[in-house]
């Protein structure tokens, strides 16, 4: 049987925060406490595109109250109360991206009401009973919850153009709406004839359908839809064969189990765009961990914060950029938490022109700290170099190097060097120049007329892909005559030529230059008489 309406208020996070207390390699997380309003304790139930996040947070006087924060930032004591329906409490458990939010509070009579958050509260009022509860909200303002109606059963209702609707059953007496999608699509529970809490997700904007709208289980005889996502893949727990509650995901193909984390029971609480899904599940040992499901894996978030004081009890919701919110407990208290995902911020070279056989120096930065050792992708869209194909940022630091090997090159050639972590790539452009000469030297630098000096060029790299031809010149050709050029061959770094003088009547002091990949190196000759 569904629970009534008092003891439903699992549904919210009333119950969160009254049971505080009682409950002793992948992406990596930056965790923040989103702290409270000025009370002990706090929980976070959603959290919309742009960052902003909604739950409940008590205050001074331990009262829970709705709070909405800035874009990616702490309950702000002073600004983030939404205020109340005249009582003293009052819970959000919904965002969309326009900020608007969906939530219940008490009013002046003690009862439960479900409100709508612009800039300020207004009671959605009830079903005829007294008390409900508005738990989802999409993103053009349509929102879903649970209502007493006036024979004391608990439905689901559909709020729209000021309309407060009865979706009715799967049959039985009770249901519940959890979320609804963009299309319009709603999920939640329902109780079908034998009293049983079904799952369900109607066509948009509709009633629930017994005939269509019943997505099943994993064997047992209950399950329980908490949300939709753009794509109308839908989230939330089953009972398996031997009873069991497991955390599901239902697309077009059917229901499938997301697992556990070694315990009985799990349940998916939220879902973004890209299929991230996120919520709480039992450890093998019997606690409560918050986990992350993606690509058919489900990860304990306690394992990719680095964060030993705190448990993460349940993650909530996340968006399309990946941050998670939830609660977690610290020193024996609940409180909203935050998980900022660990991306690369920048990756830079140095130089970032190079010439080829040389290395360049490339540095991945992340945007926080990692909190253990964090392996980051590395790849290039280059002819003529090669990176590692990975690097390991080092637990507490958010920085790592890796050498970029480059080959020789005839002309200048350009191209990507990237780095990958966190679904975010980041590149840095690099050049690979020809070789150019480093150096002109001549041996002996003064000499009397007539008497040659030994050039010798060296270059900045051994010569590549091929030979490499330097062309050679003098200022005075009258006076100290070279070679057209020299060759230097493929892998040697010098060559050496003549210099030839000639007898002179004054001191002359003829230039010899060396000329190579755009680059001239210079050396002067001192010709006595």
């Amino acid at each position: 049987m569904m629970r009534t309406y008092r003891e439903s208020r699992l549904a919210c996070l009333l119950v969160v925060l009254a049971a505080a207390g009682t409950t002793a390699r992948g992406q990596n997380y930056q965790l923040i406490d989103l702290g409270t309003l000025g009370g002990a304790e706090s929980a976070a139930a959603a959290i919309n595109t742009t960052g902003r996040m909604v739950g409940a947070a008590q205050n001074a006087s331990g009262d829970k109250r709705a709070f909405r924060t800035g874009l990616l930032l702490p309950i702000n004591g002073a600004t983030d109360d939404l205020g109340d329906l005249g009582g003293i409490e009052a819970i959000a458990h919904a965002i969309n991206d326009n900020g608007l939010v969906a939530g219940a509070g008490l009013t002046g009579t003690g009862d439960w009401h479900a409100f709508l958050f612009n800039a300020g509260m207004l009671d959605l009022l009830t079903l005829g009973g007294p008390n409900s509860a508005a738990l989802g909200i999409n993103a053009t303002g349509k929102v879903v919850g649970e209502s007493e109606v006036a024979t004391g059963e608990v439905h689901a209702f559909l709020y729209r153009s000021g309309i407060l609707t009865d979706l009715g059953t799967l049959g039985g007496a009770n249901s519940r709406a959890r979320g609804i999608g963009p299309a319009g699509r709603i999920v939640g529970g329902a109780e079908n004839a034998l009293g049983d809490i079904r799952a369900f997700r109607t066509a948009a904007y509709l009633a629930i359908n017994p005939a269509t709208d019943d997505l099943g289980t994993l064997g047992g005889a209950a399950s329980e839809a908490f949300a939709i996502n753009s794509t109308n893949v839908t989230v939330g727990r089953a009972q398996d064969a031997v009873g069991d509650w497991n955390a599901f995901r239902f697309d077009g193909g059917g229901m499938t189990t997301l697992g556990t984390l070694g315990g009985p029971n799990s349940s998916a609480l939220g879902i973004n765009t890209a299929g991230a899904i996120v919520g709480s599940s039992e450890t093998a040992p019997g606690d409560t961990h918050a986990f992350l499901w993606v690509s058919g894996v489900m990860t304990d978030l306690n394992t990719l914060i680095g964060a030993s004081n705190w448990t993460l009890v349940a993650a909530t919701s996340i968006n399309d950029s990946g941050s998670i919110v939830g609660y977690g407990l610290l020193n024996g208290d609940t409180r909203a938490i935050l998980l900022k995902p660990i991306k690369v911020k920048t990756v830079t070279l140095a130089p970032a022109s190079v010439v080829g056989s040389l290395t360049s120096i490339g540095t991945v930065t992340l945007n926080f700290p990692v909190p253990a050792d964090t392996v980051v992708a590395l790849s290039e869209t280059h002819s003529a170099a090669t990176v590692p194909a990975t690097v390991t940022v080092l637990a507490g630091a958010k920085t790592a190097t890796f050498t970029v090997s480059t080959t020789a090159v005839t002309v200048n050639t350009a191209g990507d060097i990237k780095a990958t972590y966190g679904g975010i790539t980041k590149k840095a452009a690099l050049t690979v120049k020809p070789v150019p000469p480093k150096s002109v030297t001549l041996t002996p630098a003064t000499v009397t007329g007539g008497t040659p000096s030994t050039g010798k060029v060296t270059l900045k790299a051994p010569a590549g892909p091929g030979n490499i031809t330097v062309t050679l010149s003098s200022t005075l050709p009258g006076v100290a005559s070279v070679p057209a050029s020299v060759v230097v061959l493929a892998g040697a770094t010098t060559k050496t030529f003549t210099v030839t003088t000639f007898a002179v009547a004054l001191t002359k002091m003829p230039v010899i230059s060396a000329t190579a990949a755009g680059v001239t190196k210079s050396a002067t000759l001192t010709v006595n008489p």
